[in-house]
C-alpha cells in the first residue's frame, strides 16, 4: 500500500522523479498515517486547473518538516574512529624520548635555517655588487656616447656653415 506521500507526488507533475522520500512509509515505522498527515507541509491550492501552482515547491523545503527515519550505523564506522585515535596514543606513549628526537629534529631545523639564511645573504651582497658594477658601466656608456654624440653634432654644424 502507498502512503498519501507517495500519491501526492505522483500526482504534482512539476517535482522532479530524481528526488526521493527521505523517510520510510508509515507502515515500516510502526506508526499510524495520522502523524504523517500532521507532519507534511501544506500544499498549495491546485484546484483551479490552469495547471502546476506559479510558485514551485522547493524539494528542500517539502522535506524539510519531515521527520527523519534513523540511519543504520555503518559496521566501518568504529574501526574508523578507532584508527583516527591512533595516531594520538602512539604520541603519548613516546614518552621522554620522543622530546629528545623532537627537539633534536628541531636543532636540525634551526641550523638548516640559519645556512638558508647565511647563503640568501651571501646571494644579496654578490647581486648588489653586480648591479653596482652594471650601474657605472651604464654609466660610463652613456658618458661615451654623449660625448660622441656632441662631438658629432659640432662637426655637423661646422660642415653646415
Amino acid at each position: 500500500q502507498l502512503s498519501e506521500n507517495v500519491v501526492n507526488r505522483m500526482k504534482e507533475p512539476g517535482q522532479p522523479s530524481r528526488v526521493g522520500p527521505l523517510a520510510p512509509p508509515a507502515a515500516a515505522l510502526g506508526s499510524s498515517g495520522g502523524r504523517e498527515k500532521d507532519s507534511k507541509p501544506p500544499r498549495p491550492d491546485c484546484s483551479s486547473g490552469r495547471g502546476p501552482p506559479r510558485v514551485p515547491v522547493d524539494p528542500l523545503e517539502r522535506y524539510a518538516e519531515e521527520p527523519l527515519a534513523p540511519r543504520p550505523v555503518s559496521p566501518h564506522v568504529p574501526a574508523l574512529c578507532s584508527c583516527a585515535e591512533k595516531p594520538r596514543s602512539v604520541t603519548l606513549r613516546r614518552g621522554e624520548g620522543g622530546v629528545d628526537q623532537e627537539q633534536q629534529r628541531l636543532a636540525q631545523r634551526a641550523r638548516e635555517l640559519e645556512s638558508q639564511a647565511a647563503e640568501l645573504r651571501r646571494r644579496d651582497a654578490f647581486y648588489k655588487e653586480q648591479l653596482g658594477r652594471l650601474e657605472r658601466q651604464n654609466l660610463e656608456a652613456y658618458r661615451l656616447s654623449s660625448q660622441q654624440f656632441h662631438e658629432a653634432a659640432t662637426k655637423i654644424e661646422g660642415t653646415i656653415k
